[in-house]
Order: C-alpha cells, then structure tokens, then sequence
C-alpha cells in the first residue's frame, strides 16, 4: 500500500504508530511567526464571524441565494486534528465493516522544540511497515492523494499543555502500526461497543504499538484536552473525531473545513 493510503483501515482499520525517545520539555516562543500551510475552506455567514473578511473563490449552486465558499489562510497550531481519506471504494467497505465510515486516517498537530508546528501521524512504504513520524504540515498535505479535512481548536493550547502534547509525540516517535489489533476492528471483538467497550476500551499512553486515531485521542488526553476515562482511545476511530456522531467535541474543536493547497482565482484574476 502506497503512503498515501497508510491511513485506511488497511488490513481492517490500519491506522497509526509510533516510539519512544526521550525529550525536554520546551518553553513557547511567543515572538515566532506563524507559517501557513494552504487553505481551509468555509461557506456563508460562519465564514464572516469566525475569521472576518474573506476571500470568495466559489459559488454554491445548491441555494437559491448561492451562498459564498471562502479560501481562507491555514495555519496549523498545536492540537489541530488532520483527517483523510483516500477515496479508495474498498477501504470504505473495510471501515463500514467495522461499524464506521470515512475519512480513513487522522493525524494531529504539535508543536517542533523550534517552535515549528508539525504532524504526529504514521508513514511508510506499506502499511505493515508504517511507524509513527513527526513531519512538516504543508509538505504531506500537498502530496496526499485524497482529500483533507482540518478540525481546529477553538482555544489555543497553554505553554504547558503544548509541552505535555510534544513529550508525548517524540516518546512515541518510531513505534510501529498495531497490525493485529487492526485486524480485530472488522470483527465482533473490537472494543468499540457493548461488554468489551465496557471492558477493554481504555486510553493508554505508551503502547508498543498503535492505530491512527487511538494515539491522536492519547495525544490528546496527554495533554489534558480529553477525559481518558470518557474518550476512550482505542475504541474510537477517524470519524468519531472528524463528527459529532458519537462523541461530541463540538465544545472544543470548530467542525471540520475542507482543506486545498492553493485558494483557486476567479476568472480575470
């Protein structure tokens, strides 16, 4: 399977991994300027009062009144959660067979010890042999082959809740995919519902190995964004984050907005 399908359920629902090095904990550099990575895409009246004047690049024919779509600037910061989709039809097979859907893989956003934000997210020649790496935002988005959805945080993170995040993600750095407990996602003995959520659904945070959106929700708990005893990181899959269906995070993240490398131009300019 090719890197940009790592995020599929893969053998049932690959997902993400990561390994262990140690790491100081960084102070936040107030001073350092944001980089853009792209655009996120948003429609209507939201667009106004959530980022102020925009930029028009389409119009819906859907509505009467052809709502505006805006382009507006992206740029990441520490705990954005990534979701794609590689629009691979039996991929979507996989995952309905596991009691979900698209999108097909998550990642999240930390912050670098020079202050840089990049992704915590798994990668590979194949699944099999994908490991968790820590890798610059616009060069992956640009070169995925599917599509990209950005859910923000709707408050920035603390200087020490950004640290916890990247302790976390270089600890994890190198660790391999959970390949077998891949497999389990497609059968009755996932830890998603019923007796076994009850049982064996937990939030762990220095697994061996690891799924996508197991570690982005670890990720997450570590630093003290989630309730590990209420998110459960191994019984929740890239939907459970990208929508409100299962577990609402509406009250700490903005729903999730298209993403695109470049803001398309109207014609004559």
């Amino acid at each position: 399977m090719e890197f940009c399908r790592l995020g599929s359920l893969g053998v049932v629902l690959t997902l993400v991994a990561l390994g262990s090095k140690p790491f100081p904990t960084i102070a936040r550099d107030t001073t350092f300027k944001k980089e853009q990575a792209g655009y996120l895409i948003v429609e209507g009246e939201e667009s106004q009062s959530q980022f102020g004047e925009l930029n028009p690049t389409s119009l819906s024919e859907e509505s009467p009144t052809r709502r505006l779509s805006h382009a507006v600037p992206y740029y990441p910061q520490a705990g954005d959660i990534l979701l794609y989709d590689d629009l691979v039809p039996w991929h979507h097979l996989l995952f309905k067979l596991a009691g979900t859907g698209p999108p097909t893989h998550a990642a999240i956003a930390i912050e670098r010890p020079d202050h840089k934000v990049a992704l915590l997210e798994l990668t590979g020649p194949t699944v099999i042999k994908a490991k968790v790496v820590i890798m610059d935002v616009y060069p992956r988005l640009k070169s995925y082959e599917g599509t990209v959805m950005v859910r923000r945080l709707r408050e920035p993170l603390t200087e020490e809740q950004s640290a916890d995040l990247t302790n976390f993600a270089f600890a994890q750095e190198g660790k391999n995919i959970a390949v077998k407990r891949g497999l389990l996602q497609g059968t009755p003995f996932r830890a998603r519902t019923g007796l076994r959520r009850q049982f064996f659904a937990h939030t762990y945070f220095d697994r061996k190995r690891w799924f996508c959106s197991e570690i982005v929700v670890a990720a997450d708990c570590a630093c003290h964004l989630l309730d590990p005893h209420v998110y459960r990181a191994n019984a929740m899959y890239p939907r459970d984050l990208a929508f409100d269906e299962n577990y609402d995070l509406s009250w700490l993240y903005q729903k999730a907005l298209p993403w695109v490398a470049e803001r398309e131009t109207s014609p004559g300019g």
